[in-house]
């Protein structure tokens, strides 16, 4: 059963990303209940502690034939202009400002989204409870961080950063705003991405190589050497493409 202090959380997206969120947000709640359950005479205010308990409260999308529809039990209630004016409007009805995480991959998209909705919304930083995350690594507001992620210490990775199952980030790497990062990506140790990369899946960045703001790097590359702000990058080793 959720308890009474779960934080009513909005997923912005409702696509197939979205829908890998909300699975994570109920892996969180799953795994802060059974937390609580285990602190053997805990009132509220102690299981509370024990880990943070979401509820999905639903979906933001602007395709509007989706609104009023259900996804994988979930309303999608509308686009990210009714979640705007819920916070303009003094707060969520359950309590205070909305909550909200953007689960969208297009950095460019998750860009505009956040800069809309900043000052109407709470941000959130979602990480599955099966992420190894140090203690010494800082992870941005608006961070979603998906099933057996390893973050390594001092890392640092900034807002609304996407980081997908499997992957992994060394120490000392640094990520930028507004990157995405695809499942079982390998971000070794003293890197530097920029903001808003999109890196897809399975792709292997080398120590000590920097990532120009706004590239891409293709499915299955190998980032041999630094890569400019804006290029296209595909192969092993990587080379650029127009």
């Amino acid at each position: 059963m959720m308890s009474n202090n779960a934080k009513e959380l909005y997923i912005v997206g409702a696509g197939g990303f979205g829908r890998e969120v909300a699975d994570t947000v109920r892996a969180i709640s799953s795994a802060a209940e059974a937390s609580a359950r285990h602190s053997v005479g805990a009132d509220d205010a102690i299981a509370a502690e024990a880990g943070t308990d979401y509820r999905v409260a639903g979906f933001i999308d602007d395709d509007e034939t989706k609104w009023g529809s259900r996804i994988n039990d979930i309303e999608v209630k509308g686009g990210i202009e009714w979640l705007r004016s819920r916070g303009a409007s003094g707060g969520d009805p359950s309590g205070g400002m909305p909550r909200a995480v953007i689960a969208i991959a297009d950095p460019r998209t998750k860009r505009s989204v956040a800069e809309y909705l900043d000052g109407a919304v709470i941000w959130e930083t979602v990480i599955h409870p099966t992420a190894i995350v140090s203690p010494y690594a800082n992870i941005g507001e608006g961070g979603i961080v998906q099933a057996y992620v390893s973050i390594n210490p001092q890392a640092s990775i900034g807002k609304h950063a996407i980081i997908n199952g499997y992957s992994g980030v060394g120490h000392d790497a640094v990520l930028g705003d507004f990157i995405s990062v695809m499942s079982k990506c390998d971000i070794t140790g003293n890197t530097i991405i920029g903001d808003g990369v999109y890196i897809a899946t399975s792709v292997a960045v080398i120590p000590g190589i920097t990532v120009g703001e706004g590239a891409f790097l293709g499915a299955g590359s190998v980032i041999v050497k630094d890569v400019e702000r804006g290029a296209k990058m595909i192969g092993n080793p990587a080379r650029r493409v127009e």
